[in-house]
């Protein structure tokens, strides 16, 4: 039983700390409400009074406005991109609360500028060294934080107008000529020279072939073009060069090579078909053979014809040769 009792008396301290802990953590939310909403709204207030304006005495906590403006520029206006140039960048705090932290970055350099704090209506000015983009266009952004934790954000750009390229400078003052052969006609070959230099050409001289070709023309105003024709054979080759001087002393030269056309060969005349021959001459024809008789003369014997007659006298040849080969035979035995 005692034990008991003593169990309950040192409980009892313990459940009476709890019990203070759990009153004073609702009675310090309760305190603490107010301060983390940003926007109480009061009770609605009664009528105002005769002469009273409505919003001189408010009540309740106050509410945040923090702004803030960015204006950017470059100096100079007019470049080309890898250009130095300076920008610029004007903050200033539009809103009704102190930004803190304020922040300017310019992305010319980039350059970050941190300009703290920025009371209401205040403004500050940040630049920054840098070259010019090739796309023409800068930007700067400025950031801060009000009181009551609220961040602010603002961006601005400017544009960059491209200067216009450099001009060429002038081309020097030297000396040229120029020297053309133009196509023969009816044996004349026209030959133009010009000045095509901004000098005066001195001692302006042709040379060349053929020696008709060749010619001393003296002086040549910048500009001015002397025509000549010469004779030239066709097919023969015209080679010509033209050489002058500036009053300066320099020398200037050109040539020019030409072969007129031999003038076209006749038509050649068409061949003539071949006569006809005649034709052949008929032959005269032979008058026929008689076969006339051969008749001997007189010899009071019988008439014979001649093919008897050549009869007759083979066989007596054969039988001179039998006679004669008989003859021999017997000589032949003879002599054995």
């Amino acid at each position: 039983m005692l034990r008991k009792q003593s169990i309950l008396n040192r409980c009892a301290p313990r459940r009476a700390a709890a019990r203070r802990s759990a009153v004073l953590s609702c009675c310090g939310l309760a305190l603490l409400i107010p301060l983390l909403t940003s926007a109480y709204v009061p009770p609605h207030p009664g009528a105002p009074a005769p002469g009273e304006h409505v919003g001189e005495h408010e009540s309740g906590w106050p509410i945040e406005h923090p702004s803030l403006s960015l204006r950017t520029e470059v100096a100079p206006a007019v470049a080309r991109p890898g250009d130095p140039i300076t920008q610029t960048a004007v903050v200033g705090n539009t809103g009704d609360t102190t930004l803190a932290g304020v922040v300017v970055t310019l992305d010319s350099g980039p350059c970050h500028e941190v300009l703290g704090h920025l009371r209401p209506g205040a403004t500050e000015t940040a630049s920054c060294s840098g070259t010019a983009p090739a796309h023409g266009r800068v930007s700067a952004r400025a950031v801060g934080m009000s009181h009551g934790g609220l961040p602010v954000v603002e961006r601005a750009t400017a544009e960059i107008a491209e200067s216009p390229p450099e001009p060429e400078p002038p081309a020097p003052k030297r000396p040229s000529v120029a020297l053309e052969i133009l196509p023969a006609r009816a044996g004349s070959v026209p030959v133009p020279v010009r000045n095509t230099s901004t000098v005066p050409l001195l001692g302006v001289e042709v040379t060349g072939e053929p020696p008709a070709c060749r010619r001393t023309l003296g002086t040549l105003e910048p500009g001015r073009s002397v025509t000549y024709t010469c004779r030239a054979a066709p097919g023969e080759t015209v080679r010509l060069a033209v050489s002058a001087r500036s009053l300066a002393g320099e020398v200037t030269a050109a040539d020019a090579l030409v072969v007129p056309p031999l003038p076209p060969a006749p038509p050649a005349a068409e061949p003539s078909p071949p006569a006809e021959r005649p034709p052949p001459a008929a032959r005269p024809v032979p008058p026929p053979l008689d076969e006339t008789r051969v008749e001997l003369a007189d010899s009071g014997g019988p008439r014979e014809s001649p093919a008897q007659t050549a009869g007759f006298i083979a066989v007596l040849g054969v039988l001179v040769m039998m006679v004669s080969v008989g003859a021999l035979s017997s000589a032949t035995r003879a002599g054995r």
